[in-house]
């Protein structure tokens, strides 16, 4: 089981690195309409939900899916291929990110410098461009890897029976045998694991970029780049677009319908499935989950130095399936309500998530302005509150919708909590709709829950493209 969770995350990262090296080239390259487009990519790994995913890929890649309707007859499903592809799917866009982003703070002077000395192409990218880029690299490769590393829905419907990574063990163990000790073994090897990669990692550095000054100059991508990188695009928002469609196209028959929608708020169909309430939930909690995720990270960045980046990143690797198993141990031990304890759950889980996006804007803050402030005498409230604060205002609010969004279409949580009838919320109804083969009405849900997700990643995307706002670090 160890071996099979290694060995399909190292899998499932290099086909993500494969497919997101084009598309990372073009970015850097290129400013344009398609360069914007590949760079938003990047909602698909953090905000849709991981059921959306798992329903789009069957409307495609079943027997009586597209695919297969189409004659192109592809057996994915319920293997390792599956599994791949699907983690392909959701983390390239991470490379594409990170990649790029590391790729473009290249100092111009440099650049010039070296194409001045007849550095061609590819030798300025091995001895100037890659080198400069390596932190950025590893701290993507630490997302992907620990992401696939963890990964609960895709691995438990999309793989199969056959096989089983630790984070899927560790909630057999709870939910099916009831083995706490076991279940607390998994989970510890994990962390120790993710924590060591992550210490290993860390040794490359951080990539906290300041302006240096002038245009990097743009030359246009080759051929073959151009090629993958709009095959990039195809793949990323096919399937997203397949979600969306669901909403009110029904893949079985061929025919636009929404009736499947307009069931899931009728009364009767909520006296058994409890639609509008998990919505309403899921609302909420994402609001005040986020909104403490993202005030605990930005206090973290200015006070934790170093040392919190060493350990708030790897929080990513306490299982979420354990996490979920202790806090129902506290409802029952302590008679905490589940409302508080899911709360924590997700700011917790989100945490080192809020902390990456808000690591550039918060560590890249121009000092000089502060400096300023205290010449004027401003103490260190009157300067967040005057200076601080409005500058970071976009960048707070962009990261608050996007941690919103992944809360919103989280999964293992709820799941393994059974929270399905005592705090209802939209994944796992969405889930529980497919269980009990309600497939017309877990198709619509999903794709509504996209449109939401996606409408909420637009929203800070408005903000995160303010110019006072830097992008990741």
């Amino acid at each position: 089981m160890v071996a099979f969770t290694f060995w399909q995350a190292l899998l499932s990262t290099l086909a993500s690195l494969a497919l997101a090296i084009a598309p990372a080239f073009y970015v850097y390259r290129r400013e344009n309409g398609v360069s914007r487009l590949l760079e938003s990519s990047i909602f698909i790994p953090f905000f849709f939900p991981p059921v959306s995913v798992v329903i789009a890929f069957s409307l495609l890649f079943s027997p009586n899916g597209v695919l297969s309707r189409l004659g192109l007859q592809w057996d994915v499903l319920y293997s390792l291929k599956a599994i791949v592809l699907a983690h392909s799917f959701y983390n390239a866009p991470i490379f594409v990110k990170y990649l790029s982003q590391g790729l473009k703070h290249t100092p111009p002077s440099l650049e010039d410098a070296s194409r001045v000395d007849g550095a061609r192409r590819w030798k300025r990218f091995l001895s100037l461009e890659a080198p400069l880029a390596l932190p950025s690299f590893f701290k993507g490769f630490f997302l992907v890897f620990t992401y696939s590393f963890m990964s609960f829905a895709v691995v438990l419907n999309l793989g199969g029976v056959q096989f089983s990574t630790i984070e899927v063990s560790i909630a057999n163990a709870l939910r099916g045998q009831f083995d706490f000790s076991r279940a607390l073994v998994y989970a510890t090897v994990q962390f120790f694991l993710l924590f060591a990669l992550h210490g290993l990692l860390s040794l490359f550095g951080e990539s906290v970029f300041e302006s240096t000054g002038g245009t990097l100059s743009r030359q246009k991508p080759l051929v073959l780049t151009r090629l993958l990188a709009w095959f990039f695009l195809l793949f990323e928002y096919g399937i997203t677009a397949i979600g969306l469609v669901a909403v009110f196209f029904d893949f079985h028959s061929m025919q636009f319908s929404v009736h499947a929608l307009f069931r899931l708020f009728s009364r009767a169909f909520n006296r058994r499935f409890p639609v509008v309430l998990s919505l309403l939930n899921s609302f909420w909690i994402a609001a005040v989950a986020g909104l403490l995720s993202v005030a605990l990270a930005t206090l973290l960045l200015k006070k934790g130095g170093r040392f919190a980046s060493f350990v708030v990143l790897p929080v990513m690797g306490i299982s979420t399936a354990f996490l979920a198993t202790a806090l129902l141990y506290a409802n029952v031990l302590f008679s905490i309500p589940f409302p508080l304890l899911v709360s924590a759950g997700y700011v917790l889980s989100t945490l080192p998530i809020s902390f990456s996006f808000l690591f550039q804007s918060v560590k890249g803050f121009p000092q000089v302005l502060l400096e300023a402030g205290k010449m004027d005498g401003a103490t260190n409230l009157q300067l967040f509150r005057l200076v601080e604060f409005p500058v970071l205002l976009p960048a707070l609010v962009a990261v608050f919708f996007q941690v919103f969004a992944i809360i919103f279409g989280e999964f293992t949580l709820p799941y393994t909590m059974q929270l399905s009838d005592l705090f209802p919320l939209a994944s796992v109804v969405n889930y529980s709709l497919g269980a009990n083969r309600y497939f017309l009405e877990s198709y619509a849900f999903a794709g509504l829950n996209t449109i939401i997700v996606f409408s909420l990643f637009w929203i800070s995307n408005h903000f995160g493209h303010s110019p006072r706002k830097k992008w990741f670090g």
